[in-house]
């Protein structure tokens, strides 16, 4: 196997939201509306016309019950908890997830594979997304 020459990073030029935020940055209510009308389709449809299928980006139903297979590059949406008051006897409850949406990943990768695969991911959900590339340096201490 070769030297790498290039490092790679997924860049979103457009996020298909009315604000333009990343998705993980929309209020859970807004999710949980739309999650509640893929279970119950009742009324008007809250979905906005660039969002795909959600069913892989729920949690997943009995007897694979949890989060453990959701799709990657994707952070959950979680309704917040409750703050315990031991005082009462209160324990509270931790955040309860929604909905897991795709990022675009922070972080650099060394192949070009995982940044092409979440691009894709993110055109799927309507957002402008691409990969772009940089050639690796030299490295000097600092």
């Amino acid at each position: 196997m070769g030297a790498r020459k290039y490092i790679y990073r997924v860049v979103v030029d457009e996020w298909p939201t009315k604000d333009g935020m990343p998705f993980i940055d929309q209020d859970w209510r807004w999710w949980e509306q739309i999650v509640d009308y893929f279970h119950n389709p009742d009324g008007d449809d809250p979905s906005p016309p660039w969002l795909p299928d959600i069913t892989e980006y729920l949690e997943d139903e009995w007897p694979n019950a949890g989060w453990g297979s959701k799709p990657r590059f994707t952070r959950l949406v979680c309704e917040p908890g409750d703050e315990p008051d031991y005082r009462n006897g209160y324990r509270g409850y931790d955040n309860q997830p929604v909905i897991a949406v795709p990022i675009a990943p922070a972080r650099r990768f060394m192949q070009r594979t995982q940044p092409d695969a979440a691009a894709k991911q993110l055109r799927e959900w309507g957002c402008k997304a691409h990969v772009e590339r940089a050639a690796l340096g030299d490295w000097e201490a600092v």
